[in-house]
């Protein structure tokens, strides 16, 4: 099941959403190395430090063409062009200074670009934006994950809640996460209690 979902996050325009950044990262990275193995050209696009961005790279056995730098529209108007799938970690912080008719542009010409079969994964801090830009971006997407992150005591709990996916159907409920060595793990374990 999980697998299929994975599948549909490598189609169209997907937004993961993500208060914390870490955990929307490694599993866009996660992403990127899942469309590498189906054969796809990925460009990981971000504004974290290149050294930083290699090493969390080596943990997911990816290994795209990476670009760190400020993001600018003409720029990404020409990776799309070349890439098949387009991953812009940290999204927000590109959309921060942008007024609502920029963004609605931007979001525009991706989802122009995702009908000639390119795909666009973006992480996103909702705190950054707007809640009307938030309410657009989560409708536009064609693929929807949110990262849950619960302090309880010394534990921190992290879950994925998936409630639109392109071309599959959406998981009825949370799953348990786990950050491991080589990336995120989702814990199949079933809770009973």
């Amino acid at each position: 099941m999980i697998e299929g979902v994975m599948k549909g996050l490598i189609q169209g325009l997907t937004l993961i959403e993500d208060s914390t950044g870490s955990m929307g990262s490694i599993f866009a990275k996660q992403i990127g190395s899942l469309a590498c193995t189906l054969e796809k050209k990925v460009i990981l696009l971000t504004t974290e430090d290149e050294g930083a961005t290699y090493a969390s790279l080596e943990l997911n056995n990816f290994s795209p063409k990476i670009v760190v730098e400020e993001l600018a529209s003409a720029s990404l108007a020409h990776k799309s062009e070349e890439f098949d799938v387009i991953i812009i970690d940290s999204f927000s912080v590109f959309l921060f200074d942008k007024t609502e008719a920029q963004i609605v542009g931007i979001i525009d010409d991706m989802k122009e670009y995702t009908r000639k079969g390119k795909c666009f994964v973006l992480t996103h801090d909702c705190d950054m934006v707007s809640t009307r830009v938030n309410a657009f971006l989560r409708q536009v997407a064609d693929s929807y994950v949110v990262v849950r992150t619960e302090f309880a005591g010394n534990k921190i709990n992290r879950m994925l809640y998936i409630p639109k996916v392109k071309s599959e159907r959406p998981l009825a409920k949370l799953l348990k996460v786990t950050l491991e060595n080589d990336g995120v793990q989702v814990d199949t374990r079933e809770l009973i209690g």
